[in-house]
C-alpha cells in the first residue's frame, strides 16, 4: 500500500509532498495514486 510504502520512503530521508488519487479503474473501489516525493 502507499502509506506503508511511504514509511520505507520516510526512513531514507524522502518527504511525500502530493499526493494525488487517480481512478483508474471506474465502477470498483479501487484507486491508484501519484506521489511527488522530494529528498529532505
Amino acid at each position: 500500500t502507499l502509506a506503508r510504502d511511504l514509511v520505507h520512503f520516510k526512513e531514507r530521508g524522502y518527504e511525500a509532498q502530493y499526493v494525488q488519487p487517480v481512478d483508474m479503474f471506474p465502477m470498483t473501489a479501487h484507486v491508484e495514486a501519484v506521489s511527488l516525493l522530494v529528498k529532505e
